[in-house]
């Protein structure tokens, strides 16, 4: 098990400092469009550019956000549920997470396959094909339903111990 956290973390690491860097690009090209812009320059392209680095920044920060509990939450009734009860509404909520994010991964793996083997479509402007980031996508969803697993976990272990910490149950999994 420690293996399998481990593996899965390191991917989602890799993930986020890809996104990480992706966000740096996308930066410098909007500050090189806004500098050239002031000096009477088009700088053609930047708004694709942008575009898609944005779609690549977004997917693998999913992953890393849902390990950290980054994504919105709102607890207004399930808090003031006893803890054997909260664990059952995160395993439900990351059971479907996972089960969504598996099959919008396959459904954007599939599209673009069918592009790869296919008709290409591409940027209007620099006619940048779209398929690599069909499978950024794909990626970042699969990357995002393997944390949800660990979560899973996680809340199963808390369950049975009725830990009220996740440190515990990261403990847990250091003995599994």
């Amino acid at each position: 098990m420690k293996i399998l956290e481990k593996t899965i973390c390191t991917l989602s690491d890799i993930a986020k400092w890809i996104g990480m860097a992706v966000i740096m690009i996308m930066m410098l090209i909007t500050t090189v469009s806004v500098v050239f812009r002031y000096l009477g320059i088009t700088f053609i392209g930047a708004v694709e550019i942008v575009q898609l680095t944005l779609v690549t920044a977004i997917m693998f920060g999913l992953a890393y956000t849902h390990r950290e509990n980054g994504h919105i939450s709102i607890g207004l009734l399930v808090d003031h549920f006893p803890m054997k009860i909260q664990y059952v509404f995160d395993i439900i909520a990351n059971v479907l997470t996972l089960f969504v994010c598996l099959l919008f991964s396959w459904f954007f793996f599939q599209a673009g396959m069918k592009e790869v083997t296919g008709i290409v479509t591409k940027t209007d402007l620099l006619a940048i094909p779209k398929y690599p980031f069909k499978f950024v996508i794909s990626i970042g969803l699969l990357l995002w339903g393997l944390e949800a697993i660990l979560k899973i976990v996680v809340s199963v272990i808390n369950f049975g111990k009725n830990s009220p910490t996740n440190l515990q149950a990261s403990k847990e999994l250091d003995e599994i």
